[in-house]
């Protein structure tokens, strides 16, 4: 394919995938996102203790991985460049207990945060 540039002033040719392959393309996407979150619904629900590491807490993922639902499973999570009224939305809508050394203080990364606050039975 030749990628030299048309000549100034002459239109630039566009070409689009044919209308009946995009539907599908996208179908195929949507099921392989849904089939992901059921996955992870699942693997939630067989957990004992649940932890978030490095887990950005973005609304459409919280709502779709249902977290509030496992409240009594859920032990805390990390909360690295998170803001004080991200980290009480979070821990108010989501059920979510989010640690960090001291709330003024830099925040836990996933390591301090299993070093020092999670017990492995």
């Amino acid at each position: 394919m030749d990628k030299t540039p048309p000549p100034r002033g002459e239109p630039l040719a566009v070409t689009h995938p044919p209308p009946s392959s995009i539907p599908e393309k996208f179908d195929k996407e949507l099921n392989q996102t849904a089939d992901a979150y059921h996955e992870a619904r699942a693997l939630l629900e067989s957990a004992q203790r649940i932890f978030f590491l490095g887990f950005g807490y973005h609304r459409s993922n919280m709502k779709r991985l249902q977290v509030a639902a496992y409240e009594g499973q859920i032990g805390g999570g990390t909360s690295v460049g998170l803001g004080l009224s991200d980290r009480q939305a979070i821990e108010v809508n989501g059920k979510v207990r989010l640690f960090s050394s001291n709330p003024l203080s830099k925040d836990l990364n996933s390591l301090d945060f299993l070093k020092n606050l999670v017990e492995i039975r």
